[in-house]
């Protein structure tokens, strides 16, 4: 029996030391572990931070393209009341030609009406004795 109870004392050693052995390695990972908790916990405040600067951002785009689509509303306005500024300033341009031309027949029609009261005056002139050189406009 002796012989019996040395090879359980034995194996009940061995035993013994494989326990401490996962006793230290289950303390070991158990130290694992909680680090790796904290790092995880570090990571979910990151990520919580991160979701909500990106909600942040998406409130801005949000923002920014509706500011976009009314900037898009008035360069469509500007653009059309450009286009009717082109054609009211075609139309003066060519009101402004056809004044010019109107003038322009005035003026000829005003030299003309001269050079007839010119004429006129002249024969007037001519008609009553008057010459031109006579400094009091006496009579022959």
């Amino acid at each position: 029996m002796h012989r019996v109870n040395g090879t359980l004392y034995w194996y009940n050693e061995t035993l013994h030391r494989v326990n401490v052995t996962l006793y230290r390695y289950n303390e070991a990972l158990n130290r694992v572990n909680e680090t790796l908790y904290w790092y995880n916990e570090a990571l979910n405040r990151v990520n919580e931070t991160l979701y909500w600067y990106n909600e942040a951002l998406h409130r801005d785009n949000e923002t920014l393209y509706r500011y976009n689509e009314a900037l898009h509303c008035v360069n469509v306005t500007l653009y059309r009341y450009n286009e009717a500024l082109h054609c009211v300033n075609e139309t003066l341009y060519r009101y402004n030609e056809a004044l010019h031309r109107v003038s322009e027949t005035l003026y000829r029609y005003n030299e003309a009406l001269h050079r007839v009261n010119e004429t006129s005056s002249l024969s007037s002139c001519v008609r009553r004795g008057i010459y031109h050189g006579d400094a009091v406009g006496r009579r022959r």
